[in-house]
This record gives C-alpha cells, structure tokens and sequence, in this order.
C-alpha cells in the first residue's frame, strides 16, 4: 500500500469473486490506496519503492500468509514523512530494475545491487531526489529491463520511445 503496508494471500482465496468485487486486505484509512499486487512464490524477494527516493528489497518469506481478507497486513517499508510507496516488483533472479523520476531521468541498477535487508527498515537510496529528477517524486520502478529491448514510458505530451541500451548502469 501506499503507506509501506504489504500483505501476502493464497491465490486460492480469489477462486470465486462476485460483481461487487472482493475484499483484498483492509486499508489504514481513506487516503491509503494498493499501489500493486502481483503473483510470487516463497522463493522471491520484493522491491518497494518510494516517492522520496528509498528502497527495500525483503525475502517473500518474511511475510506471512494470511487467512482472512481483512487485516491490514505488515509493515514492508517504514517510512518518512510525507513519503508514500510508489512501486513495488517481485524480483528475477538475474536483470536490472528502471527507477523513473517526475522530470524524465531514469536509472537502471543491476538486481544483484540491491542487497537483502529485513522487511519493515527504511531501506538504501535507490535515486537521491533533486531539482534534476524532480520536486520529491520517483514515479516507478520497473522490473528486468534488458539491453535489447524498448521502454514506452507515457508523458503528458503522449509516450516516449528509449532504447534500454540507452539508459547506463
């Protein structure tokens, strides 16, 4: 969630979901939100990311399995204030992770870079925040971007094609 909550369930408890939708974790309060949800296995580790720069990259296993819908989870990331999570990505064994600032700067880290800590530290930078990269906001990270391939990233004025060759280490 925004506010560095995490939460893990068995895919089984999402089998049957009715037209009003299903209850997927209880949120703190209105102005938290689920920023992703994605499918891992026990043997993974996530990267959360934050607006202000940080970072953490935990074991999938520190997180336990819920029963119930509706708990609020566990602390992922604590964080600062007025830092929320902006992106989260459940990590390959090999690749490289794409942080995007406001402004257009970008910057691609090698995984094996981002070194294991225990889930709910305020983590390492991942980007310093700058005039240069933008007012206080990283925009998201993307996971396993290689050398060979093409990022569309959106803009106000409509998408931008880079080659990923082009943006460095």
């Amino acid at each position: 969630t925004k506010s560095g909550g995490v939460r893990r369930n068995l895919l089984t408890d999402f089998l049957s979901v009715n037209r009003a939708g299903k209850i997927a974790m209880k949120l703190e309060d209105d102005s938290d939100a689920i920023v992703d949800v994605q499918i891992c296995t026990p043997e993974d580790d996530v990267l959360l990311t934050t607006a202000l720069g940080q970072c953490i990259r935990f074991p999938v296993e520190q997180v336990r399995v819920f029963t119930g819908r509706t708990s609020t989870g566990v602390r992922g990331i604590k964080l600062r204030k007025g830092d929320e999570v902006v992106g989260m990505e459940v990590l390959e064994k090999e690749g490289a992770i794409l942080t995007a600032a406001e402004k257009g700067l970008g910057k691609r880290t090698d995984i094996a870079e981002y070194r294991v800590q225990g889930r709910g530290g305020l983590g390492v930078i991942n980007l310093k925040v700058t005039a240069r990269t933008g007012r206080e906001d990283i925009t998201g990270i993307f996971d396993t971007i290689d050398e060979d391939g093409n990022l569309v990233l959106i803009t106000a004025k409509g998408p931008v094609r880079v080659p990923a060759a082009d943006v460095y280490f």
